[in-house]
């Protein structure tokens, strides 16, 4: 009975994968919206809509049975599933790049914690020693 239930839902949500999956003039339409900004005058909106009109000829659009995968420049850089696009492969800001690179740093060691404290917990500890 409960493998029947779990092959029951498990249908259920490849069918929800299936049929929510996004359609190109749903990219089209959530990278417009994305892209306008409407603090800017008319002619910055209107040179701006040239240049996403350009990137949006210059995608490739790979409809998958469960998800649709946006490609540009051979990489996959937008990925629809269940009516939402997420953004894959992008590029680092300044402040991630800084990050990154610092994994690799050595981990500073903390400073030496004061000798007397006021709180009473503290007192506690030291008294169990």
């Amino acid at each position: 009975m409960k493998t029947l239930l779990i092959l029951i839902l498990s249908l259920a949500l490849l069918a929800a994968a299936f049929f929510t999956r996004p359609t190109e003039a749903d990219f089209e339409r959530y990278f417009k919206d994305r892209s306008v900004q409407p603090d800017r005058n008319w002619l910055e909106r209107t040179l701006g809509q040239f240049g996403t009109d350009s990137f949006l000829q210059q995608c490739t659009y790979r409809n998958r049975y469960l998800w649709t995968d946006v490609e540009h420049d051979g990489a996959v850089v937008y990925t629809g599933a269940f009516s939402h696009w997420f953004e894959r492969n992008a590029k680092p800001s300044a402040s991630n790049a800084s990050a990154s690179t610092n994994l690799t740093a050595p981990m500073p060691t903390p400073e030496p914690s004061p000798t007397k404290s006021s709180s009473p917990l503290a007192h506690e500890v030291k008294r169990g020693k």
